[in-house]
C-alpha cells in the first residue's frame, strides 16, 4: 500500500472517529425528529414535552453500540417497538421500520383519540406519566374513575370491572355483557357516605331516618350528618 492510499484512509479513519455521534447528539435528534414530525399546531406542544420529558425518556431507554468509527443506537420505544438508527459521521440513518416517527403502535387498553394520529387511554385506564413521553403508552386501571362511555358507571377495584355510580343499580342484575344501564334507586343508602341515602329526585340525598344534615340546607359535596336526640 502506497503512501499516497494510506493517508487517505487514515484521514477517513480521523474524520470518522472525530465525528462518530455521542448519546446526547442522538437524543438531541431524536426530540427534533419527533417534534418536527408532527403537524405544525402541535409542533410547539411536542417541543414544550419533549424538553420536560423527551431527553430523559430516549437516554435512559437507548442502547449505544460504539464502534468507534460510528455507533448504532437502539432505542426501546415500548414493549413492542424498537428503534434502531445507524449514526455516521454526526448524522443519523434510521435502520428499522419504527424509526418513521410515524404515530408508533400503543399497547394494551389504548385507542385512538378523534385526532388523527393521537392516543388516549381506554375507558377505565389513566397514563401511567400524564402528560406520556413520547412512545410511553403505559397506561393503569382507575378504581372509582367515572366510565366516559357510560353515564352513572364507576370503575371497580378489579381491573376491567364496572360497578353502578353510588345511588345507582344496574337496570338488569347481573348484568349481560355490554349490558351497562343503570337507574337511580331511592331509598339507598349511599356506600360513601354514612347515614345517607338516595332520594326520590334522582343525584339528591337526604339523611337517613334518625339523622339531619350538620349543614342546613347543605353546601354542595357535605355530607355531614348528626344523630338527632330523642
Amino acid at each position: 500500500m502506497d503512501s499516497r492510499r494510506l493517508l487517505i484512509i487514515t484521514t477517513v479513519c480521523v474524520a470518522l472517529f472525530a465525528t462518530n455521534p455521542s448519546t446526547d447528539d442522538y437524543v438531541a435528534w431524536v426530540k427534533d425528529t419527533l417534534s418536527h414530525s408532527a403537524p405544525a399546531g402541535e409542533q410547539q406542544l411536542n417541543k414544550a414535552l419533549l424538553a420536560i420529558f423527551g431527553g430523559p425518556f430516549v437516554s435512559a431507554s437507548t442502547q449505544r453500540i460504539n464502534y468507534l468509527l460510528f455507533s448504532i443506537f437502539v432505542t426501546q420505544l415500548d414493549a413492542q417497538n424498537r428503534l434502531t438508527t445507524l449514526g455516521l459521521l454526526r448524522n443519523f440513518i434510521p435502520l428499522s421500520q419504527a424509526a418513521s416517527f410515524g404515530p408508533a403502535a400503543p399497547g394494551a387498553h389504548v385507542i385512538s383519540s378523534g385526532t388523527e394520529g393521537r392516543w388516549i387511554p381506554d375507558d377505565g385506564y389513566i397514563w401511567v406519566v400524564n402528560p406520556p413521553p413520547p412512545g410511553d403508552f403505559r397506561v393503569r386501571w382507575e378504581a372509582g374513575r367515572l366510565s366516559s362511555q357510560h353515564a352513572h358507571v364507576v370503575a371497580a377495584e378489579a381491573e376491567g370491572r364496572w360497578l353502578p355510580e353510588d345511588g345507582y343499580v344496574w337496570v338488569v342484575n347481573p348484568p349481560p355483557p355490554g349490558d351497562f344501564r343503570v337507574g337511580w334507586e331511592a331509598g339507598r343508602l349511599s356506600s360513601q357516605h354514612s347515614h345517607v341515602v338516595a332520594a326520590e329526585a334522582e343525584g339528591r340525598w337526604r339523611p337517613q331516618v334518625g339523622y339531619s344534615w350538620v349543614v342546613n340546607p347543605p353546601v354542595p359535596g357535605d355530607f355531614r350528618v348528626r344523630s338527632i336526640e330523642p
